[in-house]
């Protein structure tokens, strides 16, 4: 038995192995001399103005390192005397301290990694070297955590003084390379992804070659015969309104009788349809229980091998069944459809290859933009404006240092995922995968007519293994990142286009499947940084996964974690880590030394999605903001408020107010626009009853606030949870963030989050528990924009769309998923028809998910409302308002004179404004679920305003009627209006006033051009305040449909041609 040996924590080491005392000694004082020359550089930057933010990181992690190799040398020396080797395990060739698993790592954890033993028999070695050099810029590159250390040998042999220096080694000496010598390349390490990824790629890619020229004929649509056209027609028309087949076959008796055309059968123009659209769907093997897809490494098996985590028993069900004919046949399958063919029917169509090219415009125009700022020595923070995905830092990096998306024809796909659940049957579980276009417009990506719709697991559980599902998809993407030959109709002729995945979305459940993450309940739960969990007990057993900064009692119940986190300086994750994460992982030859990994850097496996070649570690799988924001961190708060705490505690509110607000919101839908939302319903009463997210989202941004400054909540709780609200408003609002703007997101986020701690936890240890990783992780919410342009491009809410209209779509109970099977592959084959034949329909991008804004001159009045003679004594100060606004005398017959008209609604761009006289005449031509709610408020332009001093205070006012009228030969649309008045914001975000008191009412008017939105109020009762509050649709509702905010497919539209 020789001497111990200490375990080496140094930045190349890490997460730690075995080396000689020598050895670890020389490792830490080298990182001790990185660490003097990481401060220095960091006076430098602070100095000269510069960015400081990756140094600080560096000097962290140095600090950490420096501090393990030292206790792990310590603790040699003191254990020397005993020869005591027992406290250390080898595993796979690296070395692990094995009282960081012997005890702590349960046999679920294990078993749960068992399955990824198959993905770890491919890799190779990883170089250890990585830069710290300046991107072009003069800065690390942005946003993206690059940190790095030179290169040394992973042997543990020590050199004999005066030894010959091993050739290696003399090479890196001569390129200036040596130990202390950071290399120069930007992406040594960074950007060079480890053998094992290669190899992964290399085994998706299979023997695929791209082809060296593109095919010798053009991309030809075949013509089609009138009757085909037709056929075609009625087959769109008919899918489109989710019609049967008895449909389509008596409207198709009925179009042969009016044309005289024959019209092919259903079977004969779904295979027309397929034909044109070249759409072949490839069909593979599965378990029957949804296990599996027999796949790469399962293709060959004939038997389910999964184990399921809770039986901890092996699936074992057949693949194949006997006929009775003694035919073996597979006992389920499932089918994916190709994006290859998708591409192509986007580029032979010239409106969409057109649209297809706004990414590249958008990147284009953002470094030139930055180009001009390096000629004119300007800062570039000035001329970084994050929007969307073409101005992020990732799609620039990806640009400029990955050599990606050089041709702008080049498609970046969001890849999105989500189960669900067919029917109430307990056993009709279904996952949908679908890709969403980064290229086009963000106004036009969400819209399910752009969506491709890769494929649906048919039930009838979840999927086991869901990459083996996704391995073909995966393969094809392989193959479009090496590149393809596609038709591209404005040039009208062939181009080497390549494809990327850049990003995976999903819920926090949906990203772990993909992202082979440890989990949120796992000791680094947090895929972003490498914060500890938390526990908040001393019980046996407890698991540490919450994340306060500074939590109570750390020494007690956390005495392994740090006792404070810096929200400002995080110990983010960054690609080189995770690439040594990887082959460590691809090395480990046991579940025990995978489980040591897992548990030391969160990182369980090696995921599938490694393999693109715009993959950036932690970006890659963004956070989704509508289950963040809506459905996770909402309803937390909410329920510590109601159940989660007791009586006597700040956070508690007591079960009086708390029906009160509930009470008070169930009573709110009155003066709410049927526009923005459906009822929300009372939380008190029906919070378990499948409260949704758009209710949710009702309490977070309209009601509670004034509601509970109303019903007096404790100020400094609604205080904190304002912060909240601002941030949520902050980030999901459609607007471009600056770094000056990020930086001030950033600190109302940090000080919620500072705040929140203190009311929430206070002292006592055991609510640590209330720091749950979902409000932890509102602290990445800024970096999230500067990635991605935007937080809304992380949303789940489009796959959520697609699931909910194939859901309402599908007809057949008793056999779901084949029916969701069809009615998917008829959606791709009607877009791909759509695309190739645009006369089938409309535009292909007319139809818009945000739509522009009608030009204020084409507003347009309805719902006429005829001024007898009678009438007009009682219209007397509407009258006066209108000719105040042109400056009339006051006995002007504007009648008689100027031809004046009243109307009782403005027909706006998406909504429709009514006013206090169409309410009298409500009754004409409307429904009842109409007569329920009042939509009379709007907001004003004030920019428009500011020339008339008597009005110019206005911000917000009832529609009281509207008029057009001729005046000095031109067409004027005015309306007559009450302002809210004192109006002031008692808590960020709240905005709230009081309508004017007086035994008279004064009217003003102004052209309709002023009024700039539709707005909701909530009034509190006049014997309390009368306090009137301003509710403005918020951004997050736009990225819903209508049936997911409550409201019928068709609402308002219908309503307002009645009215013309």
């Amino acid at each position: 038995m020789g001497n111990p040996k200490p375990i080496c924590y140094c930045s190349q080491c890490q997460p730690g192995i075995e080396r000689s005392t020598r050895t670890a000694r020389t490792h830490l004082e080298g990182d001790r001399q990185r660490l003097e020359k990481s401060r220095d550089a960091h006076k430098q930057h602070q100095q000269h103005g510069q960015e400081t933010e990756t140094l600080l990181n560096l000097i962290t992690f140095l600090n950490s390192c420096i501090k393990k190799t030292e206790d792990a040398i310590n603790l040699v020396r003191t254990d020397k005397d005993d020869n005591d080797l027992g406290a250390y395990e080898t595993v796979g060739g690296a070395h692990f301290s094995g009282d960081q698993h012997d005890d702590d790592i349960p046999d679920d954890d294990l078993s749960r990694i068992e399955p990824i033993l198959t993905w770890n028999q491919t890799g190779g070695a990883l170089a250890l070297n990585i830069a710290t050099e300046e991107g072009e810029d003069g800065e690390l590159l942005p946003d993206i955590e690059i940190v790095g250390f030179d290169t040394e040998s992973d042997s543990d042999e020590e050199q004999e003084p005066g030894s010959p220096i091993p050739e290696e080694d003399k090479d890196a000496d001569t390129n200036g390379q040596g130990p202390e010598s950071p290399p120069t390349d930007l992406g040594s390490t960074f950007f060079d992804r480890p053998q094992c990824v290669l190899d992964i790629e290399r085994d998706l890619l299979g023997d695929y070659v791209p082809p060296a020229e593109p095919p010798d004929t053009p991309f030809v649509q075949e013509p089609l015969s009138k009757p085909e056209m037709l056929s075609l027609k009625h087959y769109v028309a008919w899918r489109k309104s989710n019609g049967t087949v008895r449909a389509y076959n008596e409207h198709r008796a009925v179009l042969q009788d009016a044309t005289g055309e024959e019209i092919l059968s259903l079977y004969l123009v779904r295979k027309l349809a397929r034909r044109i659209a070249r759409l072949e769907p490839q069909v593979f093997d599965m378990c029957p229980k949804s296990c599996i897809a027999y796949t790469g490494a399962y293709s060959g098996l004939k038997r389910c091998p999964y184990v399921h985590q809770k039986s901890k028993k092996k699936c074992d069900t057949p693949r194949y069944k006997k006929t009775r004919s003694g035919k073996l046949v597979p006992r389920a399958q499932f089918k994916v459809l190709p994006v290859a063919a998708s591409i192509q029917a986007l580029y032979a169509n010239k409106e969409s290859s057109t649209l297809l090219r706004h990414r590249d415009r958008s990147l284009k125009a953002v470094m030139g933009l930055l180009e001009q700022a390096k000629e004119m020595a300007t800062s570039l923070d000035d001329c970084k404006q994050y929007s969307d995905f073409a101005d992020s830092s990732i799609h620039r990096l990806q640009y400029s240092e990955m050599d990606l998306f050089q041709d702008p024809r080049d498609i970046a796909f969001a890849l999105s995922t989500d189960g669900a659940q067919l029917t109430m049957k307990k056993q009709s579980n279904t996952w949908i995968m679908i890709l969403i276009l980064m290229n086009l417009p963000p106004e036009l990506r969400s819209q399910s007519r752009h969506v491709i719709v890769c494929f649906a697991t048919p039930g009838p559980n979840s999927p086991g293994d869901i990459e083996s599902f996704m391995r073909p998809l995966f393969e094809e993407f392989a193959r479009l990142a090496a590149g393809v030959w596609i038709w591209d109709s404005l040039d009208a002729a062939y181009f080497f286009h390549r494809s990327y995945t850049v990003m995976v979305l999903g819920d926090m459940l949906g990203s772990a499947k993909m992202n082979g993450m440890s989990g949120h309940s796992a000791v680094r739960g947090d895929r972003f940084t490498e914060v500890e969990g938390a526990r908040s007990s001393t019980q046996s057993g407890a698991k540490a996964q919450y994340y306060p900064s500074s939590p109570p009692s750390n020494a007690t119940y956390n005495p392994a974690r740090p006792p404070t986190y810096d929200l400002t300086n995080l110990p983010r994750r960054n690609q080189a880590e995770y690439w040594r994460t990887l082959t460590s992982i691809h090395n480990a030859g046991s579940k025990r030394a995978l489980a040591v990994i897992s548990k030391n850097t969160g990182v369980a496996r090696i995921p599938l999605c490694v393999a693109s070649p715009a993959f950036l570690h932690p970006s890659y799988f963004p956070l989704d903001p509508f289950h963040l924001f809506y459905e996770n961190c909402m309803p937390f708060i909410w329920d510590t408020w109601a159940t989660g705490s007791k009586p006597g505690e700040r956070v508690h509110v007591p079960a009086a107010k708390i029906s009160k607000l509930g009470e008070l919101v169930g009573k709110a839908y009155k003066t709410l626009p049927p526009a923005f939302c459906g009822t929300i319903r009372d939380p008190a009463l029906k919070r378990q009853s499948q409260y949704k997210a758009y209710e949710w989202m009702a309490l977070l941004h309209w009601y509670i606030l004034p509601i509970g400054l109303e019903v007096e909540f404790d100020f400094l709780l609604l205080d904190n949870f304002s912060y909240f609200v601002h941030a949520v408003e902050t980030a999901m609002t459609v607007q471009s963030h600056s770094r000056e703007t990020l930086a001030a997101l950033q600190e109302t986020i940090n000080t919620f989050l500072q705040q929140y701690e203190t009311l929430y936890v206070g002292t006592d240890p055991t609510k640590i528990l209330r720091c749950r990783l979902c409000i932890f992780q509102l602290v990445h919410v800024p970096i999230h924009i500067s990635w991605y342009g935007s937080i809304r491009n992380g949303s789940q809410a489009t796959v959520e769309r697609e699931i909910g209209h194939a859901e309402h779509q599908i007809h057949s109970k008793a056999h779901p998923f084949a029916n969701l099977e069809n009615i998917l592959i008829e959606k791709e084959t009607i877009r791909l028809l759509q695309l190739y034949i645009p006369g089938l329909s409309s535009s292909w991008g007319k139809e818009r998910t945000f739509a522009a804004p009608l030009p204020y001159r084409d507003m347009k009045l309805i719902q006429s409302l005829r001024i007898n003679q009678a009438d007009i004594p009682g219209l007397e100060t509407h009258f006066h308002a209108i000719r105040t606004l042109f400056g009339m005398q006051a006995t002007r017959n504007l009648v008689a004179k100027h031809d004046l008209r009243r109307f009782g609604k403005l027909q706006m761009s998406k909504h429709t404004l009514r006013s206090r006289v169409s309410e009298v005449h409500a009754g004409r031509g409307l429904d009842a679920y109409n007569l329920l709610r009042d939509y009379r408020w709007f907001e004003i332009r004030t920019e428009l305003t500011r020339n008339r001093p008597e009005i110019v205070e206005h911000q917000f006012a009832e529609a009281v009627a509207f008029y057009a009228l001729s005046y000095l030969g031109q067409e004027k649309k005015v309306v007559v209006y009450r302002p809210l008045e004192q109006v002031h914001s008692p808590l960020r975000t709240v905005i709230r006033g009081k309508w004017p008191s007086g035994s008279e009412e004064e009217f003003f008017a102004m052209d309709v051009s002023c009024i700039s939105n539709l707005i909701g109020i909530w009034e509190a009762d006049k014997e309390r305040s009368g306090n009137v509050y301003v509710l403005r649709k918020h951004p997050g509702l736009e990225m819903l449909e209508l049936t997911q905010c409550g409201l019928p497919d068709t609402m308002e539209k219908d309503r307002d041609d009645n009215d013309e």
